[in-house]
């Protein structure tokens, strides 16, 4: 997937870092790490004046466990106009609709 994503700018948030920290074992984290501090990744940070909508988001996706990771993505996603996500969470991602009403298109290689 990274092969076919080559040379396109890649986004995500802190908190997919922080979760993706947690699913990765010590050499793929690192692996990671590197690959984003060579400029692969852009890293953005949440907006704190968001998080009242983020919190009303949680709510309304309660049913299917939008956790603060898929919340901040699709807040990310409104802020900057990028609303193809490269997830494997098939589930969340499409079914949610970000604040700004877009649908988000879930990639990843088999679809």
């Amino acid at each position: 997937m990274l092969a076919r994503l080559a040379g396109k700018r890649i986004y995500t948030v802190w908190e997919v870092l922080t979760e993706a920290g947690h699913l990765l074992d010590d050499i793929g984290w690192l692996h990671l790490l590197r690959w984003a501090s060579a400029g692969r990744l852009t890293i953005l940070s949440s907006d704190p004046a968001d998080l009242s909508e983020m919190a009303d988001f949680t709510e309304r996706y309660a049913d299917g466990g939008a956790d603060l990771a898929d919340v901040a993505l699709v807040f990310a996603a409104d802020r900057i106009g990028v609303h193809s996500v490269l997830t494997v969470d098939r589930r969340d991602f499409d079914r949610y609709r970000s604040p700004g009403g877009h649908r988000l298109k879930r990639i990843w290689l088999k679809d």
